[in-house]
């Protein structure tokens, strides 16, 4: 009997109705035609196109896909009884009156969710136990016979020797009622997430519907409960009994209709009165042990217009069980008796109990362990907004219909590839998040139907498993190869499928973290679950979402065939993210697929993700900076031309001597003639070392002025430091002070005082030079990764850029003060001293206690009115941690404070100092040594809006900003990517250093003749434009603001006796981070902390020693043989290396709770450090723990404070450390001490 046309169209299962249809309407046309006029396709639409006048379009008509011409190739007739047992089976799943023996089960409509159906069908019809994979291995009806038959290879015996898929020796059946029936696995995690959160409403499901027509009410309520008798599920509720959930299922038929009216509402007010009205309801809680977890409502909105909502909870429900639902509902307001149910949802709870144990655990455990081994916690998905300490799920959909014609290039493809389409598209979906987080190992969540036997099928029950699929995207493989590798990632998660993942959660025991879920924070999902449209005698029904919305996880993506195109929706949770980034996302799925699809031979990473427009904007629009500049100009040319218009004005000051601009130019033009008499020249090195002192900008300009370039060398760095600076710069002249000539004491350089009375004796003219803007200004050496430093060598250009662009823009001007802070090794020192000169300022000079003192520091910038700052993000800190001290009534000449080097965070006590001087900017700067400044942000007006967390900015004058992907691919707005820098402030390169110059300074890919520096850095734009700082790329990290490279840090500590090996990481510590170096022992006993320490402190910087020296046995290491350093131990948290010492409780409420702990995790003792979860605490301990420490403190303490303090140190805090805790303390020792006898009494079992 055929069905209404709305039966077919719009459908999920449309391609199998549609099979049933068309071997009828060709038996009628056989009947009536010639047979060269029966069509040999059949297409189903929805409504014929038609051209403006009402005429068939039939350019319009789509070219037939799933029901191809059987003309273009040849049937061929099972043979044999397995090929037609076999065609039987699948003629009955996909709805076809016959199948060929060579055509492809996926070529004709099959699908993962068909192919476990299909081994179940096997199971039941041929007694033999199918392991999925070989479905793929051999899809047609010929091939798989074979198999079956031995006359090809034979199945691959499932792991456990038949029972992976489901079925084994053990039988599925009805059991007796008056036992404790469990709660299934899945139940479980609901439930015990319902303890975490009562009043969540995160897992209320259901369909909503709008029904127009004349309804029988009373008929729909009687329907429902119908289908209510009918399912145990819809009568269950969940009871503890002795601290463990059970079900309890009710013989009454409890459901009422619940009918509420709009009709009286104003009618303009009645749509979103509807829409508030839905939402109420998904918002309201269910109380798993109170009754029914089903419910329906039944709203009138006007006088033929209904609309009904059904919630369910998700522990008795999941996708597929709403379409048996609906299809029993519909059954009943026909009156359509039903076959009975073989068993009950119970019956499942006590069947998977009883079969996933023992051997059958073991080797689904043993399989997924090794599967997800060492797999990372967090898909670091960049989000809008900070992850919240503890996860929501406040949610929101974005959908789009990808078209047609892509939809079916995209089944060619997966035919030609023998994969199906989720395993198609989930490798584009693993690309998308590889290219969002730049993370190559990456696990996603995916639903399972776990109906792997027929008797569950029609059922009403949580079935649904959730597979973690971990896809490896690194090595840049073809498009073709990821599809391989997915498709071996889903067959052998196929095979493995009945594990439930609450049972995984459980034995892997992953870290433990309020804000986000274990295994796997992102869904996919190719919807294919049975799901009929709902038919009610005299109305009309139609599906209507539900408003607002949850989201279980970050993010989902939903996947739907459907006659018009591919419907692809992403669910997201909205504290993480905007919409806008959803929509730009999906954007980039689209162009993903496309690109794919068009190249799937190409390498993956050179698949273009970005549309033409957000590429133009990303590398050109943002990148336009040009500036005018004094081209021609070197530094010291800024300088000499405020000598000429300010001569008398003070250009440096230092407590009690003063250098005029005349002064100060005469002495650096006397050691500048002195310089080129010893040979200095265009790009001849001169080091200079020393002290804060006028000296020192007579130096710095001295050098200039002969042409040369200066080499700051910090006096107090280590001698063999020095003598491998030394090395690399290979100086003409070293200027330095009597107090530091011994540290100069090897090397052929000529070393001088630069204090010497000689080198005082004023000299008019400049020394005589060639003004080269691109000759050599300095070279500052950074830390370098082979053990050696590296020397930034910066020509005049990119510096005078800098100094223009800063002079235009500061609020400091003609005669203001600047505080010079930076060490000379620093290369803010450049911007303090030429800023200040270019506008006829003083730099007033501190000696170096006062630099160290915020007090001190203070107390100067207030005195010699400073009117502008250039600080390290901790200086600043520092001095705003003080000045929120100072009286009101203080007096601040500051106008600007320049901060970079480290990442900026405005903390309370910046907000307050900046309010309190009225008018100060605070200007956020970004730039590598090897360009110095390239971006900027400006914060001014009312310190309380500025953002805790600001961005680096815009690029300056002339500079431009890449941020790029593998392949030197642009990424999107709020996509992590590698910042590129271009344009004029580009350094010359690494001093004598070709490779390395080579590896870093690149050919710019957008502007051809150009170069650009890869910075190794982490950003990403905001959609303003601006650039977020996310750290660093590589090891390279920012320590007290000086660059680290810790691989030099590991070459030199693995050069200490006895170390054997060694690795160095970065830890963040409070608002700053510090050095943590892990060291295998090459000697017994092992080197301690402080030889260690002494041996490096004598060779390094003192930013560059660990402060923590953490001793291991050995390095973990990846699979590639590369450490893995997310699995090294915390210092602070690893209880081998660790000094902490075990610390008993104290008597009375940590007792209390340390006995309850004894107990639940059957040790003999614990410490009030100790974590739970460390011990072997899970989920489901956790509950017992919860009613254990109920009883004892009679009082109700909330799941999540166990897991917010899982210490009994914290917990106790969190209760009340006085004793007393809503119980007596004589009753706490009391009930304690019978806790101890009674654990005395039995031997300790076994961590659970």
């Amino acid at each position: 009997m055929l069905r209404p046309p709305g039966a077919y169209a719009n459908n999920p299962l449309q391609g199998v109705f549609a099979r049933r249809l068309v071997p009828t309407l060709r038996k009628v046309l056989e009947g009536r035609l010639p047979e060269y006029m029966v069509p040999s396709a059949f297409v189903l639409l929805d409504s014929i196109p038609r051209t403006p006048n009402g005429k068939v379009n039939r350019k319009g008509l789509p070219p037939p896909d799933r029901l191809r011409s059987e003309a273009d190739r040849a049937f061929v007739p099972p043979e044999g009884e397995t090929q037609r047992r076999l065609a039987a089976i699948w003629g009955e799943l996909l709805g076809l009156d016959r199948v060929s023996a060579v055509e492809s089960f996926f070529d004709l409509g099959g699908h993962s969710l068909l192919a476990t159906q299909l081994v179940s069908r096997i199971r039941g019809g041929l007694g033999v136990e199918l392991p999925l994979r070989i479905l793929f291995e051999a899809p047609t009806i010929q091939a798989l016979a074979a198999r079956l038959e031995g006359r090809g290879p034979t199945p691959v015996p499932a792991p456990d020797g038949g029972k992976e898929s489901g079925a084994g020796d053990l039988a599925l059946g009805p059991v007796a009622r008056d036992r404790q029936l469990p709660l299934s696995f899945a139940q479980q995690r609901l439930w015990f997430l319902a303890q975490y959160e009562p009043e969540s409403y995160t897992y209320n499901i259901g369909p909503r519907f709008r029904i127009r027509g004349t309804l029988d009410v009373g008929a729909m309520e009687s329907a429902l409960r119908r289908v209510q008798e009918r399912h145990e599920s819809l009568r269950t509720a969940f009871v503890t009994l002795a601290g463990s959930p059970v079900q309890r299922i009710s013989s009454e038929v409890t459901l009422r209709l619940t009918l509420g009216d709009l009709r009286s509402t104003p009618a303009a007010e009645r749509a979103g009165a509807a829409e508030e009205f839905a939402a109420a309801e998904r918002r309201r809680p269910f109380d798993l042990a109170a009754g029914s977890c089903f419910r329906a409502t039944l709203l009138r909105v006007e006088e033929a217009e209904w609309h009904l909502l059904i919630t369910l909870h998700h522990s008795v429900c999941d996708g597929w069980s709403m379409g048996v639902l609906i299809r029993e509902l519909e059954a009943s307001l026909g009156a359509v008796d039903l076959p009975p149910l073989a068993v009950q949802y119970a019956d499942f709870s006590v069947w998977q109990r009883e079969w996933m144990a023992g051997p059958v655990l073991q080797r689904q455990l043993a399989y997924w362990k090794d599967r997800l081994a060492g797999a990372p916690p967090l898909l670091q998905l960049p989000t809008d907004r900070p992850r919240p300490a503890q996860q929501t799920f406040k949610g929101r959909n974005v959908d789009r219909l990808l078209p047609r014609p892509l939809l079916e290039t995209l089944r060619a493809f997966c035919h030609q590839e023998d994969a199906t389409l989720f395993m198609v598209t989930l490798s584009v979906f693993t690309l998308l998040l590889n290219r969002y987080t730049g993370q190559e190992d990456l696990c996603v969540g995916s639903p399972i139907a776990n109906r792997t036997r027929r008797e569950l099928e029609s059922l009403i029950g949580f079935f649904v498993n959730t597979l973690v699929l971990r896809v490896d995207v690194g090595g840049n493989p073809s498009f073709r190869e990821l599809v391989r590798r997915v498709r071996e990632v889903a067959l052998g998660a196929y095979d493995h499928q009945d594990l439930p993942l609450e049972k995984l959660v459980e034995e892997l025991q992953p870290e433990r973290n309020l804000s986000y879920g274990p295994l796997f924070q992102v869904l996919f999902v190719v919807q294919n679950a049975p799901l009929a449209p709902l038919r009610i005698p005299g109305c009309e029904p139609s599906p209507l979402e539900y408003p607002g919305g949850t989201s279980k996880f970050d993010l989902t993506c939903f996947l739907e065939e459907r006659e018009e195109g591919l419907q692809l929706t992403l669910e997201y949770n909205i504290d993480l993210f905007d919409e806008g980034t959803m929509v730009r996302m999906m954007d980039h799925f689209e162009h993903l697929l496309r690109g794919a699809l068009a190249r799937p031979q190409g390498r993956i990473q050179e698949l273009p993700m970005l549309g033409r427009e957000e590429r133009a904007r990303l590398v050109e629009e943002w990148n336009r900076t040009s500036a005018p500049y004094p081209e021609d100009l070197c530094a010291q040319q800024l300088f000499e031309a405020r000598v000429a218009r300010s001569p008398d004005a003070t250009a440096v000051e230092m407590g009690a001597v003063r250098l005029t601009y005349h002064a100060l130019n005469e002495r650096a033009n006397r050691l500048g003639h002195w310089l080129q008499s010893m040979g200095v020249g265009p790009d001849v090195r001169v080091v200079i070392s020393v002290e804060r002192s006028p000296s020192m900008a007579v130096a710095v300009l001295a050098v200039l002025k002969a042409g040369g370039c200066y080499v700051p060398v910090d006096p107090g760095y280590p001698p063999d430091r020095v003598r491998l600076m030394l090395e690399e710069a290979r100086p003409k002249v070293i200027l330095t002070q009597e107090a530091f000539r011994s540290v100069f004491r090897f090397g052929d350089a000529t070393v001088v005082d630069v204090d010497l009375p000689l080198l005082d004796q004023p000299v008019s003219n400049p020394p005589p030079a060639t003004r080269n803007p691109d000759r050599l200004a300095y070279v500052i050496f950074t830390s370098g990764s082979t053990g050696r430093p590296k020397g930034v060598a910066m020509p005049h250009r990119p510096l005078v850029n800098l100094i223009a662009w800063q002079v235009a823009r500061s609020p400091v001007g003609e005669g203001d003060r600047t505080l010079q802070f930076a060490s000379l090794s620093f290369d803010v020192h450049f911007q303090e001293l030429f800023a200040t000169w270019a506008t006829g300022g003083c730099v007033v000079l501190v000696d170096e206690a006062t630099r160290r003192d915020p007090e001190g520091l203070l107390d100067l910038i207030v005195a010699h009115r400073v009117c502008r700052l250039f600080l390290p993000y901790v200086a600043l800190q520092h001095l705003a941690d003080t000045a929120v001290d100072r009286p009101p009534g203080t007096v601040w000449a500051l106008r600007e404070v320049v901060t970079a080097g480290e990442a900026l965070l405005v903390t309370p006590n910046l907000r307050g100092w900046f309010a309190g001087m009225g008018g100060c900017v605070l200007e956020n700067q970004y730039g590598p040594s090897e360009t110095h400044v390239v971006t900027a942000l400006r914060l001014a007006g009312d310190p309380a809006a500025w953002p805790a967390l600001p961005a680096i900015g815009r690029p300056i004058a002339n500079a431009r900003c890449y941020i790029l992907g593998p392949g030197q691919q642009p990424v999107p707005v709020g996509v992590p990517g590698e910042l590129h820098l271009g344009g004029v402030p580009l350094a010359r390169g690494y001093l004598d250093r070709a490779d390395l110059t080579q590896e870093r300074f690149l050919a710019n890919p957008f502007v051809a003749g150009e170069r650009i520096y890869r910075t190794g850095d982490l950003a990403r734009y905001a959609a303003d434009g601006s650039i977020e700082f996310l750290g660093r790329a590589d090891q390279q990290v920012k320590i007290r603001g000086f660059r680290v490279e810790l691989g030099e840090v590991e070459t030199v500590l693995a050069e200490s006796p006895g170390v054997k090996e060694a690795v160095v990481v970065a830890q963040e510590q409070g608002r700053t981070k510090r050095l943590v170096a892990y060291v295998v022992a090459g000697v017994e006993p092992p080197p301690t902390s402080d030889a260690l320490r002494d041996f490096l402190s004598a060779r390094l910087p003192d930013y560059m020693i660990p402060s923590v020296f953490v001793p291991v046995a050995k390095l973990p290491l990846l699979p590639s043989g590369k450490v893995n350093r997310r699995a090294l131990p915390a210092p602070e948290e690893s209880r081998l290396e660790s000094s902490r010492e075990f610390v008993a409780p104290e008597q009375g409420l940590e007792e209390s709770i340390a006995g309850v702990w004894r107990e639940v995790l059957g040790v003999p003792r614990v410490g009030v450090e100790d974590n739970f979860f460390d011990l072997g605490g899970h989920s489901l301990l956790i509950v017992t723990l919860q009613n254990r420490l109920n009883g004892v403190l009679n009082r109700k303490i909330p799941v999540i404070d166990l897991f917010k303090h899982p210490t009994i140190r914290s917990l106790a805090r969190a209760l009340g450390t006085g004793g007393r805790a809503g119980v007596e303390l004589e009753g706490i020792q009391d009930r304690a001490r019978r806790q101890r006898e009674a654990m005395a009494r039995r031997k300790p079992g076994p961590r659970g």
